[in-house]
């Protein structure tokens, strides 16, 4: 059973997780996957593409018959269980049940997150989850099992260990390769290889049908440039570019692991097996970013499994530090650790559930904009791309590439998605004044909106224009915008940024720097040719 504090620290846990999954949007190969929930298309994929099997298979079948939200809350809550099986790896291993503290659960939850090399597109893009955030689950689930494993097995037991094992192992490459090693090892060590076999047969199965798939192999070998160097190149490339820039993104667990286990001294913890178990899941997680050696590329979401590992080497040491007596300082280590991650996790968050909340409104545009065009009849849709609002690290956000298979999704022939550089969600909550002047004989500027970026600090003039301005924006034409000061300064805002068409209007903007909206006294706007120059109109607004 778990216990009232840990109960209560996962539902906190998980009621965070809601607010930024929720609000994560349907992206990218999310659309590719959701065509492939069927036998045939499963086969043809394994065959010709990847042999993550389970993942796929998963990933396909909820895109297609399971609610947004519902396999979103499902993912958040896999988030949540993979903390608390982290948590619970040393007690089940020791003690043979499965019984973390609330401090090794919060510590694991925000190193986790703070460490996370790519948390958008391996937490919260469901897709992404599920080729990197499940299989942590998975195998978090097959560890704490394996290790609280004391009792001979039965028929049911043993194929339930061999089914546990396969889902394990076919989970990820690098994670499932080192999975096995340490299974292997785990047997040997602690002389419980018969208990361990059947979590041996599975885990090999697993590994077999996700290393040896054909479509594995097919896919690495579109990595032509790769294919051409020597071993000695591959080596140097890995070892001196590729592996490096990987272990510097997993910085604060290392700073984590570090202070802790230096202070073992103060603490007085003589635990060897821990500390032993420790540095076999540390050199595990070398061993996850080492086996990249062999993959033709290496993306930032790919160190998630070498985290995966020196978490569990984390867990090990709280583990043994809750064992010491020296409370005092225990609790001062803890404290440490804690503020240390809260500082970069509040900020992280906050910037993080806003993003994603902003980006499902837009999302809300977007479809609405889409549908709107498909019942006009258009097979070539063009609709705002998402903007992403500011975020602590650049790789906390979710991807932002684009798939094809959106097209066949809402049928249509093609989708163009216009780059926009500011939240267009919150146009209508900003402060404006209305317009109504013609620019030219068929655009008319209906109202200005006053944007501040309340994280930079930076404004913006944005014009709500109806008419396709873009007509004369790319063709020698410009939007004057003089604006006078209170104290009579002037500001020259011309502006030939595209146009971006957002519900039935299009919005464009002048850059407005540090201005502040009660520093304007009045503006001169108006339309006029570049060459040659030409005043096209002009219009006065009074500010008061």
């Amino acid at each position: 059973m778990i216990s009232k504090n840990n109960l209560l620290v996962l539902s906190v846990i998980f009621l965070l997780m809601l607010v930024p999954y929720l609000h994560t949007p349907v992206l990218s190969d999310d659309y590719y996957y959701y065509f492939h929930a069927s036998l045939q298309e499963q086969i043809g994929h394994y065959l010709v593409w990847s042999g993550r099997l389970i993942t796929n298979i998963f990933s396909s079948y909820m895109l297609k018959y399971v609610n947004h939200d519902i396999y979103q809350s499902l993912t958040a809550a896999a988030l949540v269980a993979s903390v608390y099986l982290i948590a619970a790896i040393p007690s089940a291993l020791f003690d043979g049940k499965p019984k973390p503290s609330a401090i090794s659960i919060v510590i694991i939850f925000l190193a986790l997150w703070i460490s996370n090399p790519a948390l958008g597109e391996t937490f919260f893009w469901f897709v992404g989850a599920s080729n990197y955030l499940w299989p942590i689950f998975y195998i978090s689930l097959f560890f704490v099992i394996l290790a609280r494993q004391r009792k001979p097995h039965t028929l049911l037991s043993y194929s339930g260990a061999i089914l546990v094992g396969f889902l394990a192992g076919c989970s990820n490459e690098n994670t499932c390769i080192v999975a096995t090693i340490l299974t292997v090892s785990y047997s040997i060590c602690f002389n419980r290889f018969k208990l361990s076999a059947p979590y041996l047969i599975g885990i090999f199965l697993g590994s077999a049908v996700l290393l040896f798939s054909p479509g594995s192999a097919i896919r690495s070998s579109y990595f032509k440039d790769w294919h051409s160097l020597t071993l000695i190149e591959k080596l140097d490339l890995h070892l001196f570019e590729r592996l490096p820039a990987a272990l510097n993104s997993l910085w604060p667990i290392f700073l984590i692991i570090i202070f802790i286990a230096l202070s073992f001294g103060l603490l007085k913890i003589e635990s060897r097996g821990s500390l032993i178990c420790a540095l076999a899941f540390f050199i595990g997680g070398i061993l996850c970013d080492l086996a990249f050696v062999a993959s033709p590329y290496m993306p930032e979401r790919a160190g998630i499994g070498a985290l995966f590992m020196f978490l569990i080497t984390l867990s090990f040491l709280i583990y043994s530090a809750n064992f010491s007596n020296e409370k005092i300082y225990k609790n001062s280590i803890f404290g440490i650790v804690i503020v240390f991650a809260m500082t970069y996790f509040v900020p992280s968050y906050g910037l993080i559930s806003y993003s994603n909340i902003r980006a499902s409104k837009q999302d809300a545009i977007r479809m609405a904009m889409l549908t709107q065009q498909i019942n006009e009849g258009k097979k070539e849709i063009v609709i705002p791309d998402f903007y992403l609002n500011r975020l602590l690290k650049k790789s906390d956000g979710f991807p932002t590439f684009k798939n094809s298979y959106m097209f066949n999704y809402f049928k249509v022939d093609k989708i163009t998605e216009e780059p926009i550089n500011f939240d267009y969600s919150i146009i209508d909550s900003l402060p404006k004044r209305d317009v109504n002047a013609k620019l030219h004989e068929d655009i008319t500027l209906k109202s200005i909106y006053f944007y501040t970026d309340k994280l930079s600090g930076k404004n913006k003039l944005i014009y709500r224009i109806s008419g396709n301005i873009n007509d004369y924006l790319m063709n020698n034409t410009a939007i004057f915008s003089h604006v006078t000061l209170k104290n009579n300064d002037n500001i020259n805002m011309d502006t030939i940024v595209k146009a971006i068409k957002v519900g039935s209007d299009w919005y464009t903007y002048s850059d407005a720097g540090k201005l502040d909206l009660s520093e304007i006294n009045k503006i001169n706007i108006g339309m006029y040719t570049t060459d040659p120059v030409k005043i096209l109109s002009s219009n006065y607004l009074e500010f008061k």
